[in-house]
C-alpha cells in the first residue's frame, strides 16, 4: 500500500462522510491518477469512489482542447462552426464570472444561463442556436465519458409575443423603400423580397442568364429560375444585377432597418428576414399554394419548415 493510499484510509476512518468528500476534493489536487485509482478499489464507501472519479475528471479536464477536437470533428459549414465556437466562449465567460467550470453543470445552472440570455433580449432563434451548440458539445463530452447527462437538452425555449415576425404588405414595402436613403440598401431589400434570399445570401449569389445560383446555409447550392417566377412575384432583374455587381454591407443594412423601427417608420418585429417572409407569402398565394416548389426556392430541407413560414399567413 502506498503512502497516499494510507492517507486516504486514514481520512476514511476518522471523518464523517461529508468531511471525507471535502478532504477528497482537496487531496485529488496533489495525488497522481495511479495512486487514486488504486485507492478507489479499496475504499469502503461507494460515494467516495464516485466522488474521487468525478474529481479526477475535473482536475484533468482540458476544456479548450476538447472544444478544438469537437469543432474539428463537427461536420457543419464554416459559419456554423464559428457560431458554435462563439457560443461556447460566451458560456465559458459566463461560468468564469461565477467561479464555475463546465464540469459543474447541472440543470439549475443551464436554466439560469438561458434566463440570462432571455433577459439580455436575445431572440428565440438565437437562443435556439445557443442551445444547439451547447447541447452538441455536451453530447460530445458524454460520448467521451466526461459528463453523464445533457441538461441543455432539457431546456425549453419559449417564444415571446413581441418576437413574432411581422407580415409586410405591398404598401408597407413601398413605405420602407422610400424611407431607406441608400440606393444599394433599397436594391438589397428588393432582391430579398423578389427572390426570398436570406440576408446572408445577398453576397453569395450569382446571376447566369435567367437563373440565379445561391450558396446558402450549410454550403448548399440552390437555383432560382427567374422565368418561372414571372407572373407569380415581381422580379426586379435590374436590382438583382446591381446587388450582384456591388455586394452590400450586410451589417450596415441590418442597422439601417433597426433604425427605421426606432424612428417609427416600421413597427417592432420587422427585420431583414421579414423580406424573405414577404416573398414566401406572395409566392404561396400566387402559385396556387405550391408549397413544394416554395420549399425548394427557399432552400429548406423539409416542408414543415416552409409551413412554419406560412403560419401567420394562414391565420389571416
Amino acid at each position: 500500500m502506498t503512502i497516499k493510499e494510507k492517507e486516504l484510509f486514514s481520512i476514511q476512518e476518522t471523518a464523517t462522510e461529508t468531511q471525507l468528500l471535502e478532504k477528497i476534493k482537496e487531496a485529488v489536487k496533489d495525488y497522481n491518477q495511479e495512486d487514486l485509482l488504486h485507492a478507489i478499489e479499496s475504499l469502503k464507501i461507494d460515494n467516495l469512489k464516485r466522488e474521487i472519479t468525478t474529481q479526477i475528471k475535473k482536475r484533468d479536464f482540458d476544456l479548450y482542447n476538447h472544444i478544438d477536437k469537437f469543432l474539428t470533428s463537427f461536420n457543419r459549414s464554416k459559419n456554423t462552426i464559428n457560431s458554435y465556437a462563439n457560443v461556447l466562449n460566451h458560456f465559458i465567460k459566463y461560468l468564469e464570472a461565477r467561479g464555475l467550470g463546465f464540469m459543474d453543470l447541472d440543470y439549475s445552472l443551464c436554466l439560469d444561463y438561458f434566463n440570462h440570455l432571455n433577459s439580455a433580449g436575445l431572440k428565440r432563434d438565437t437562443q435556439t442556436l445557443y442551445k444547439s451548440a451547447l447541447s452538441s458539445f455536451t453530447t460530445y463530452l458524454i460520448f467521451n465519458d466526461i459528463l453523464e447527462k445533457n441538461y441543455f437538452s432539457l431546456i425549453k425555449i419559449t417564444k415571446k409575443t413581441e418576437e413574432k415576425e411581422r407580415l409586410i404588405t405591398p404598401r408597407q414595402l413601398d413605405i420602407i423603400l422610400k424611407a431607406v436613403k441608400r440606393e444599394d440598401y433599397k436594391d438589397a431589400l428588393r432582391v430579398m423580397a423578389c427572390l426570398g434570399l436570406r440576408v446572408s445570401e445577398l453576397n453569395s449569389f450569382s446571376l447566369k442568364g435567367e437563373v440565379v445560383e445561391v450558396l446558402g446555409k450549410g454550403e448548399k447550392t440552390r437555383t432560382i429560375n427567374l422565368e418561372e417566377l414571372k407572373g407569380v412575384v415581381n422580379v426586379d432583374l435590374e436590382a438583382i444585377r446591381r446587388v450582384e455587381a456591388n455586394p452590400v454591407n450586410i451589417a450596415c443594412l441590418k442597422v439601417a432597418i433597426n433604425r427605421l423601427s426606432k424612428k417609427g417608420v416600421i413597427t417592432s418585429g420587422f427585420s431583414c428576414h421579414s423580406f424573405r417572409h414577404y416573398f414566401s407569402h406572395n409566392y404561396y398565394k400566387n402559385s396556387n399554394n405550391n408549397i413544394v416548389k416554395l420549399r425548394d426556392l427557399l432552400g429548406h430541407c423539409s416542408i414543415s419548415i416552409t409551413d412554419h413560414y406560412l403560419r401567420d399567413l394562414k391565420a389571416v
